[in-house]
């Protein structure tokens, strides 16, 4: 059997940060071992794409970036992996800068073979809640531009186009504690082995 890609993606301050560590926690007292990598921060290219982020740079130059760091992770980690951010992220993030959202997944497209993605779900009151409860959020050019609706609901539309382009997506409540959405996790990756069969 090859290895397992999980992508945990959602809206900012979903929680994927508290949530992952407890996830690899959980599948390792399973016996199931996967390490855990940032979309950007796990990149030799993080430096520049937060650089990019930060400002109106021109979408395409950070489009690229971004996919050639996702291309990194996946070539230069062989064992199971659990990501934190990927494909889906860029199909919200991207086309706010101008990118066209058929260029961004064409250039994602065979970074997703044998991916499966994890979209949080949540509601704004409750994502409203979770961002006031952490205090300032870090600052980029496209998170600055959406409203907590809308980031909800661009999520779970990307969601369902990645579906229609015939790729594994799996939705998960997050609205709950950590615990309990990090057991809902871990069940998930488990069954996920027949996910890409």
């Amino acid at each position: 059997m090859g290895r397992t890609i999980v992508a945990f993606d959602g809206p900012s301050g979903v929680g994927k940060s508290s949530l992952l560590p407890q996830v690899i926690s959980l599948l390792a007292d399973r016996g199931q071992q996967y390490e855990l990598f940032s979309n950007v921060e796990s990149s030799s290219l993080n430096t520049l794409i937060r650089k990019l982020a930060s400002s109106a740079t021109p979408g395409l130059t950070l489009s690229l970036a971004l996919s050639t760091a996702r291309a990194e992770l996946i070539e230069s980690n062989m064992g199971n992996l659990l990501l934190d951010r990927f494909v889906l992220s860029g199909l919200v993030y991207q086309p706010i800068s101008g990118v066209d959202q058929d260029f961004v997944y064409a250039s994602n497209a065979p970074l997703l073979e044998g991916v499966t993605t994890v979209a949080l779900e949540i509601t704004a009151m409750e994502l409203g809640k979770r961002r006031r409860s952490r205090g300032p959020m870090r600052s980029d050019f496209f998170k600055d531009r959406l409203d907590i609706e809308t980031e909800i609901s661009l999520f779970a539309e990307r969601a369902e186009f990645l579906r229609s382009k015939g790729h594994v997506v799996i939705t998960l409540d997050a609205g709950g504690t950590i615990e309990d959405t990090a057991m809902n996790a871990v069940n998930l990756i488990t069954a996920c082995g027949q996910c890409h069969e």
